[in-house]
């Protein structure tokens, strides 16, 4: 197929007004940039202070710092006194703070990511956002692991650049519980090793349920568009489900679930269990719309494990973006948490996955402007669609060449 002049014509002129376009927009957001570090600069001398005391974990309710005995029901407790201690991985991607409370992340940054407010992306941090399960301590007793504070909490760096990070907590009988964290360099997944021992008495059944809370923060300006686009995302037994938050959900899975995922516009939160979870559920509600929240969201998930005196259960954590490449990485399928054709439009993921991507993914390491790269994929996709859209745009332009002599016609058969 040979296409004429004008349509020639129209593909230049095309192009050239997506450059114009981009290149008017980015010298725009460079005056802007500037402005805003004028104004940066002029806060920094008014209140130096005030700047040389701020810290990205400012908006964290402050360790407790002070000596208070242990107070659990049953036999498993600590010896002496005990106080919630943070302790600090940070790597190029992440900075992740972990408390003995609980022994888990207290609150995640994305380095490389900024919210709406201008401030490093939050993903765990809330008061309400925590990982937990029950502990059998003693006859007709429970005690929830996230109250519980745990000794250990020093930062190992590995041979491998790796860091890690353990927690114990034990009784006199013998029976403890292992949290070990290890954070990899340019990774936003976290290894997270659970090691019981007397694990046939602190759990029934061979079951361990996990309690995990997560509140998504806005993050975009429209929070109504990241409630719109809020998923909860699974690899179940019959592949990848996914729900949209909507009015909320409240969903069962009862045949086995690989990982479980709350996902928001553009970063989602990810629970995977290496030996796959058993069941799960979860609900996820819709805050009022006064706040920075854009859901809450409750997932239980069931892990089953042999019976046994001394249990290994190996997790993982991912926090990060929707990046199809990244998330492709690990060879999970959590790739599908990035919306590329979904529902009745879901044929469509395949022409994005095995097209659209690899000449994105092509073009994008010759120019470090993405509006450069959309203008030039949207050029590269009416050119790959033009045979499709050939003949009824031929089929217009003839008609429209005919549209005089048939007013003509029209006007003399009146």
């Amino acid at each position: 197929m040979q296409l004429d002049k004008n349509s020639v014509i129209g593909f230049v002129l095309l192009a050239l007004l997506f450059f114009g376009y981009f290149y008017f927009t980015r010298q725009g957001q460079i005056e802007l940039e500037e402005r805003q570090k004028v104004i940066r600069d002029s806060i920094a001398k008014i209140a130096p202070a005030a700047k040389d005391n701020f810290t990205e974990t400012a908006g964290l309710p402050a360790a407790d710092t002070t000596s208070k005995p242990l107070a659990v029901p049953g036999q498993f407790n600590q010896q002496g006194d005990a106080a919630e201690t943070l302790a600090v991985i940070e790597t190029d991607l992440v900075k992740i703070t972990f408390t003995n409370k609980g022994a888990q992340p207290k609150e995640v940054l994305l380095k490389k990511y900024l919210s709406y407010d201008s401030s490093s992306v939050r993903l765990v941090g809330a008061p309400t956002d925590r990982i937990s399960y029950l502990l059998n301590t003693g006859p007709n007793m429970t005690a929830n692991s996230a109250d519980l504070l745990f000794t250990g909490g020093d930062v190992v760096r590995n041979n491998d650049g790796s860091q890690s990070i353990t927690y114990r907590i034990a009784d006199s009988a013998g029976r403890s519980v292992t949290h070990r964290f290890t954070v990899r360099p340019n990774d936003y997944m976290i290894d997270w090793n659970l090691g019981i021992d007397g694990a046939d008495r602190l759990f029934t059944q061979n079951n361990i349920n996990i309690l995990w809370q997560v509140e998504s923060r806005q993050h975009e300006l429209d929070v109504n568009s990241e409630k719109l686009e809020t998923q909860i995302g699974l690899m179940a037994k019959d592949g990848f489900d996914y729900y949209t938050l909507g009015s909320g959900i409240n969903e069962k899975f009862e045949e086995g679930v690989k990982w479980m995922g709350v996902k928001q516009k553009f970063f989602n939160s990810t629970l995977i269990s290496k030996n796959g979870f058993s069941y799960a559920d979860v609900t996820m509600n819709v805050p009022p719309d006064t706040t920075h929240k854009v859901a809450s969201s409750i997932v239980n998930l069931k892990s089953t494990f042999p019976s046994g005196t001394k249990v290994d259960l190996p997790y993982q954590i991912y926090y990060g973006p929707n990046d199809y490449k990244i998330l492709k990485g690990y060879k999970m399928d959590l790739e599908d948490m990035v919306n590329l054709g979904q529902g009745f439009y879901a044929f469509v993921k395949y022409i994005n996955r095995l097209i659209v991507l690899p000449f994105f993914n092509f073009i994008e390491r010759f120019f470090g402007s993405y509006g450069i790269v959309i203008a030039l994929l949207t050029l590269f996709i009416r050119l790959l669609t033009s045979p499709l859209v050939y003949t009824s745009y031929l089929s217009g332009a003839k008609m429209k060449a005919l549209k005089p002599e048939l007013d003509v016609l029209k006007e003399k058969f009146k």
